[in-house]
């Protein structure tokens, strides 16, 4: 067996293993929060009288398709939301577990894949970069905040492989019809994930026309970030949102430099192991080097930042925060490509990189448990 051959079957088998670890973790957890609400009807005609109502399952419990229609209808106009996600969780409320936990199964694969495939184009060669983007993702993602949840994998996990697809498929012309199709149900996902998204493909895309008029003649490309910037419209300023807009205020506490350091710096050590690979790309590569890498992977950057300063203003859980993490895997494992260019320091390389990330998340959890 060649190099190669063995290199492929370890990356796809470690996929494997993965994906089975996910299925039996499905299938064998219970309803947890979220869950037992849609499970019930949403009747309600206030958010007044949604917030105790649903929250308490009041409603009938759901057995019928015109009770998922009528729920839907209702909490995306008396809810605190208009996330395609919950719409789904209602859909899937009629499905047979077997079959959500193998959607779930499913887009764990689409989301590990795109990631991968995002970190470099032949991952499949390189089964240490599995191991350590696997790594990054279980211990960075905030998983401990009742992730078990169908309803949280539907929010979470299905809008980063949604998404990640669509950012995938962005840069690539000969992909981007499939581009189109992907890009509006992504953006109605979850406003947490594409309101960064949008910010980072817009300023993404003037950096690029700026410097090349020619993008603007890539109609199909041009469509799928419409389609994307519709869909980000629609979640944001759906008329179940503005209730949670009423109720959460701008957290001032952000502005002070104490705070800065706590949340950026402490609390969330990625953005210090980030910028820790930062300055070793510029030590090893040099400074002019790292300007172009930083162009290179400004949508990363502008992801992971914006992400990061919304949650730090509404001062929310980490899920809220989730798509920035991704951001910063994606960024971080990119870099680190560049850094090894698989030479014989690869595995000295990834190995340290993981060991760290492992070190700084049970630091971070021992000193600041949630």
């Amino acid at each position: 067996m060649s190099r190669k051959q063995y290199s492929i079957i370890v990356s796809y088998g470690i996929l494997m293993c993965v994906m089975l670890g996910v299925w039996f973790w499905m299938s064998s957890a219970d309803a947890l929060t979220d869950d037992w609400w849609y499970q019930h009807e949403f009747d309600y005609c206030s958010y007044e009288e949604a917030l105790e109502g649903f929250e308490n399952c009041d409603g009938d419990e759901i057995t019928s398709r015109s009770q998922v229609w009528e729920s839907i209808k209702h909490h995306n106009r008396y809810w605190n939301n208009n996330r395609l996600a919950n719409t789904l969780t209602f859909v899937l409320t009629m499905m047979p577990n077997w079959f959500v936990d193998a959607i779930h199964v499913l887009m764990w694969m689409l989301m590990i894949l795109f990631m991968l495939k995002l970190v470099s184009d032949d991952w499949w060669l390189r089964p240490l970069f599995v191991v350590g983007v696997l790594w990054s993702v279980w211990i960075i993602l905030p998983w401990h905040d009742q992730m078990a949840s169908g309803n949280y994998q539907i929010n979470y996990v299905w809008s980063t492989a949604l998404n990640l697809a669509f950012l995938y498929l962005f840069n690539r012309a000969d992909k981007s019809l499939v581009g189109c199709l992907i890009a509006f149900p992504a953006s109605l996902m979850h406003e947490g994930f594409s309101v960064p998204i949008s910010i980072g493909v817009l300023l993404v895309m003037y950096q690029r026309v700026k410097n090349d008029k020619t993008m603007l003649s890539d109609k199909k490309m041009l469509l799928s970030i419409v389609l994307y910037l519709v869909g980000t419209l629609l979640v944001v300023f759906g008329p179940a949102i503005q209730n949670r807009f009423a109720s959460i205020g701008v957290n001032e506490d952000v502005f002070t430099f104490n705070a800065f350091v706590y949340k950026f710096f402490i609390r969330e050590p990625i953005l210090f192991l980030s910028l820790g690979l930062v300055v070793v790309y510029a030590i090893k590569c040099g400074f002019k080097s790292l300007r172009g890498v930083l162009r290179t992977e400004a949508l990363w950057i502008v992801i992971a930042l914006t992400s990061m300063l919304i949650w730090m203003l509404i001062d929310g859980t980490e899920r809220q925060m989730w798509i920035g993490y991704v951001a910063f895997i994606v960024f971080d494992w990119r870099l680190i490509a560049r850094l090894t260019c698989r030479n014989k320091t690869n595995s000295i390389v990834v190995s340290t990189i993981a060991l760290i990330l492992g070190l700084l998340q049970m630091l971070q959890q021992s000193l600041f448990p949630l």
